[in-house]
């Protein structure tokens, strides 16, 4: 007798369905937009804060230059402020750093050339100082004879005529009628101008210091030029001859504005 097999009682388990893809495809395809634009968004933000920055940049740069030109008559006057971003420095009422050049310019009422200046900490506004900065500046011959000619103005008998040639200063007099020369060295004293006598001549003939006419040693001697009309806070602090012209340094702390103007 033949046996056949049973069948189940049970329905037969239904095949999982493959996964389907289209969905998944779809919803990334969905964020994909969103993302590009968050990134450009994005991107512009940062070019706008930038271009903003620059601006501010070059608005506080000229208003250094047109300063500068106006306080002490310079010419070629450049500025860089230093430091990013500058926005938050001027929310911040101060700038790190500003770094200003000139061809020319007055300093301590005479005639300066290749003015450079490096002040840290500059306030903005009334009553603004620089927390420290220095200052380099060449005097050419006709500005160290204005110095001396104010120094000495009702003091000598006889005219002194001041060059700078070579690296060397000199002085030339006359006393009754003998040409006297002499080679002087500048220093800084205390922040005045020295200038020492290294060697003297008498109608072309080296003598000694001492031995020099009348009272014209002990006049020459440690001879003192103050140099007034720099801001207050800034202090000369060093000076030699560099070709034909002599370089002269000053430096300060909680430099004053006002006599310059305040940045706004």
């Amino acid at each position: 007798m033949s046996h056949r097999p049973e069948e189940s009682l049970l329905p037969a388990a239904a095949e999982p369905d493959a996964p389907s893809t289209g969905g998944g495809r779809r919803r990334r395809r969905g964020c994909l937009p969103a993302l590009v634009a968050l990134v450009l968004l994005l991107v512009l933000l940062a070019v706008g804060a930038l271009l903003a920055d620059r601006w501010a940049r070059g608005r506080v740069e000229d208003r250094v230059v047109a300063q500068v030109d106006d306080a002490i008559a310079g010419e070629g006057t450049a500025a860089t402020v230093e430091g990013f971003p500058v926005l938050t420095q001027i929310a911040g009422r101060s700038l790190d750093r500003v770094r200003v050049t000139a061809d020319a310019a007055l300093v301590a009422g005479v005639r300066a050339e290749d003015v450079r200046v490096d002040a840290r900490d500059v306030g903005l506004g009334e009553d603004a100082t620089v927390r420290a900065a220095t200052l380099q500046a060449s005097l050419p011959e006709a500005s160290v004879q204005a110095l001396v000619d104010r120094h000495l103005a009702g003091r000598a008998e006889q005219d002194v005529v001041v060059q700078v040639r070579d690296g060397v200063l000199t002085a030339r007099t006359e006393v009754v009628g003998v040409d006297v020369g002499v080679d002087l060295a500048p220093t800084v004293v205390d922040g005045t101008l020295v200038v020492d006598v290294t060697t003297a001549r008498v109608a072309g003939t080296a003598v000694a210091v001492e031995e020099l006419p009348g009272s014209l040693a002990e006049r020459l001697q440690d001879l003192a030029v103050p140099v007034e009309g720099l801001p207050a806070g800034l202090e000369l602090t060093g000076a030699r001859v560099v070709g034909s012209t002599i370089l002269v340094e000053a430096v300060g702390t909680d430099v004053r504005l006002e006599d310059a103007g305040a940045l706004p």
